[in-house]
C-alpha cells in the first residue's frame, strides 16, 4: 500500500507540475507575441516566420470560425445550395454499432458485418486521474 501511495503521489506531483509548466509556457509564448506584434510583422492570420538576433521564430496565428447551428440551417434551407458554406462529417453513434452487433436474425448480422468492415477500432490513450482525498 506505501509503494502504491507513493506512485500515486508521485502522479499528482506530475500532473501539478506539468499544468504549472504548461501555464508558464503559454505566458511565455504570449510575451514573445506581443513583442513581435507590437512591430506589426504579425500576419493576422496564418504563420509568421522572424529571423532576429540568431533566432528563428515561428508564430503561427490562425482565425478560428463557429457557425450558430440553428441560425446557419434556417438560412441555408432559404438559399441555394451553391452557396452553402457547410460540410457534414460522418460519424459512428456507437450506441447503434452496439445494438446492431447484438441483432440475433440474419439480415441483422449481414449488415452488421457489412458495416463493421467500415469501422476501425483503436484503444485510445490511458487517462489516469488521481486526487487526495479529503479526511
Amino acid at each position: 500500500m506505501k509503494k502504491e501511495k507513493n506512485l500515486f503521489e508521485q502522479l499528482l506531483i506530475a500532473k501539478i507540475e506539468e499544468e504549472e509548466a504548461k501555464q508558464k509556457r503559454i505566458e511565455l509564448e504570449q510575451k514573445v507575441f506581443e513583442e513581435h506584434a507590437c512591430g506589426n510583422e504579425i500576419n493576422p492570420s496564418g504563420q509568421t516566420t522572424i529571423h532576429r538576433d540568431g533566432w528563428k521564430t515561428t508564430i503561427k496565428h490562425n482565425l478560428s470560425y463557429h457557425l450558430d447551428d440553428s441560425m446557419y440551417s434556417e438560412v441555408a434551407k432559404k438559399i441555394p445550395e451553391q452557396y452553402h458554406i457547410h460540410k457534414w462529417k460522418l460519424d459512428i453513434d456507437k450506441n447503434k454499432l452496439k445494438l446492431l452487433s447484438e441483432l440475433s436474425d440474419a439480415t441483422g448480422k449481414m449488415y452488421y458485418k457489412r458495416i463493421s468492415d467500415c469501422v476501425e477500432m483503436k484503444i485510445g490513450k490511458i487517462s489516469v486521474n488521481v486526487e487526495r482525498e479529503e479526511k
